[in-house]
């Protein structure tokens, strides 16, 4: 009769666990059974995330086979003894007397299972440790999955509104930049000069159609509303120095109308 049959063994410190899982693999299809081989796990998460996959894996086969050197391993060990916890039939690799190597790996083998409160109020995935967790295997576990959390922060996607207002920022820059090049301080109070600085800024930009809404929105923002507050507002933008000049000399002018 078929049988749903969890494979284990040695994976960590072993470079050949994949053709060694494979090829057990491999006779007990032979046979007739359905393998669960966890040696073709890719690459992707913790240890502790393998096994709590491995062991839900487990628990829904009927027998769980254990290979020669599944004593060096403390996963395998987990999960032999999750076996025996859950009642599966337990297939060893070597010809042994199973009723009582059942007797004697029950007060050899023991597993512990624990999560972590995190500071944002989640809890870890469920880990496993071959004795009592201490405090310091507490603290650590707390400090890699809030390692984890941090970085898979970091990792997404940047906020869509903070993109469109950096691009934004770049575009409107560059043009002012640009501007700069175009237009000598000497030229300041030639319109016209001021006016053609403008235009050739504005051919640098790589899309020209979105970039005449980005900087018509940024002059609309400083009051722009005719060709003379908009040369204004070009200079000023271009030349901050020059703006905050004409303010001195205003306050200047108006200081000494006033006292006339």
């Amino acid at each position: 009769m078929a049988k749903k049959i969890y494979l284990s063994g040695k994976i960590s410190g072993d470079p050949n666990f994949k053709e060694k899982f494979a090829q057990k693999a491999k006779e007990l299809t032979d046979q007739g059974h359905l393998v669960f081989n966890p040696a073709q796990h890719p690459d992707m998460f913790t240890w502790e995330q393998f096994m709590e996959l491995d062991l839900k894996a487990l628990a829904n086969c009927d027998s769980i086979y254990l290979l020669d050197d599944w004593k060096d391993s403390r996963g395998a060990k987990i999960e032999y003894d999750e076996a025996l916890r859950l009642g599966k039939e337990i297939l060893f690799e070597e010809k042994r007397d199973i009723d009582n190597s059942i007797k004697a790996e029950i007060q050899e083998v023991k597993s512990y299972k624990f999560r972590v409160a995190l500071e944002d109020g989640s809890l870890t995935p469920w880990q496993y440790s071959d004795h009592n967790p201490t405090k310091n295997d507490l603290d650590d576990v707390k400090k890699y999955y809030t390692k984890l959390a941090e970085k898979k922060r970091l990792e997404q996607p940047a906020d869509k509104t903070k993109v469109l207002l950096d691009y934004k920022k770049i575009i409107w820059n560059d043009y002012i930049s640009a501007v700069r090049t175009f237009l000598p301080k000497e030229k300041l109070n030639d319109r016209k000069a001021v006016l053609e600085a403008s235009k050739h800024a504005l051919a640098k930009q790589a899309d020209v159609t979105g970039a005449i809404g980005i900087i018509n929105n940024e002059f609309s923002k400083r009051g722009v509303k005719s060709r003379a507050t908009l040369v204004k507002a070009i200079k000023e933008a271009a030349y901050p120095e020059f703006s905050k000049k004409q303010e001195n000399k205003k306050s200047n002018d108006d200081d000494f109308g006033h006292g006339r």
